[in-house]
């Protein structure tokens, strides 16, 4: 594992996130965008042609989810101000910008991006805006925001001190046209459904307070605590 030191003295990975896309694996450098791609089944690696969002000022934070679809791969920044689009036939690299506000650099700004028709959804972490990108024309569309009653953003404060616990969403699941996101200051399950765009509300498993993540299997949610417990 490769690792530097940032400008106050702290660890930190050189590669934040990676991910699975068209059967490989990819990982983006946190600091410049680079991308690195990764063949299972030769064994390979080799450093992808980023050199348009590894200039000065066009990424920053790395990416957390890695989206295929017609040959190219997009990954949304952490901060949500930018996305990149990587084009595998003609290892061409390029990014739109999404404008997105950003509130910390600990964690990422969203909890989930994926594919629905010809758009990305980028889902939220710390507001309540669901960020629309369009595939087809590369750019963002109107934002859809979630009536959610009883939560607010966090302040500086807040995120600073704890950006974890800090968070309106702390995860985020898709299963076929529905993205389920955790909300721990609600003690509920925020259901989205991409086709009617509504939202329902299901009730935490009972004894459950913070929710670290969680996987779907079976149609079934089982929840991981910040107490290690399994609900």
């Amino acid at each position: 594992v490769v690792r530097v030191l940032n400008n106050i003295g702290k660890i930190k990975n050189q590669f934040f996130y990676c991910g699975i896309a068209n059967t490989k694996l990819y990982c983006n450098l946190f600091c410049d965008g680079s991308i690195v791609e990764l063949d299972a089944n030769t064994g390979t690696m080799r450093q992808l042609n980023t050199t348009v969002i590894s200039e000065p000022d066009c990424w920053s934070n790395g990416g957390m989810d890695y989206l295929y679809v017609d040959g190219k791969i997009y990954i949304v920044e952490n901060r949500r101000k930018k996305i990149a689009c990587y084009d595998i036939r003609h290892d061409e690299c390029n990014f739109y910008e999404l404008a997105g506000k950003w509130y910390t650099l600990a964690v990422p700004n969203y909890t989930l991006a994926t594919i629905f028709k010809d758009n990305i959804y980028i889902f939220p972490r710390f507001d309540k805006e669901i960020m629309i990108f369009s595939l087809t024309d590369n750019c963002m569309q109107d934002s859809l925001y979630l009536s959610i009653d009883n939560v607010s953003v966090p302040s500086n404060d807040m995120l600073e001190e704890d950006p974890i616990s800090a968070a309106i969403f702390s995860n985020a699941k898709r299963l076929g046209e529905n993205v389920f996101l955790t909300c721990d200051a609600l003690k509920k399950i925020v259901v989205f459904n991409f086709r009617d765009r509504c939202i329902l509300y299901k009730d935490y498993p009972m004894g459950l307070e913070q929710c670290v993540d969680f996987i779907i299997k079976d149609d079934i949610l089982y929840f991981l605590s910040f107490y290690g417990d399994v609900y």
